[in-house]
């Protein structure tokens, strides 16, 4: 796993590190188009390597105990971890024949300071309402 995984790893973890000691915000894997399927493909043939890297360490396992009746529990781990590795291959290589579309922008278009509330009838500028210490409280009842 360290093989496959352990650099992108650690790089993950030292832009986290920095980032939270005041360096600039470590980048993130692109999100939509060509590019995203192509870093999914990458990830997919890094957990390809991590697979092969696995099971070749299991079976020289089994070949050293040499006892396929005491080894059957963990060469069927090859066979669970090989339905894992097809279902992302499947997800993974899906982003190329379908690829994501980038999503629009939540927040809108950036924009300034929002402009003052006015009064459609007198030009005015209205009252707003804030919160303050007294909402969430019952209402004070007089002459109770």
């Amino acid at each position: 796993m360290s093989t496959a995984f352990g650099g992108r790893l650690v790089a993950f973890a030292d832009g986290r590190l920095a980032h939270r000691f005041g360096g600039p915000p470590p980048s993130r894997p692109p999100r939509a188009g060509p590019e995203h399927a192509a870093h999914e493909r990458r990830m997919w043939g890094r957990h390809l390597l991590a697979w092969s890297i696995g099971s070749c360490l299991i079976l020289l396992d089994a070949a050293i105990v040499d006892d396929a009746h005491r080894v059957a529990p963990l060469t069927g781990v090859i066979g669970s971890w090989g339905v894992i590795l097809a279902i992302d291959f499947v997800w993974s290589f899906s982003y190329t024949v379908f690829p994501r579309t980038p999503r629009p922008d939540r927040r809108g278009p950036a924009q300034g300071p929002p402009a003052p509330l006015t009064d459609a009838g007198t030009g005015r500028r209205a009252v707003v309402a804030t919160p303050g210490p007294e909402w969430g409280k019952p209402p004070v009842r007089s002459g109770d």
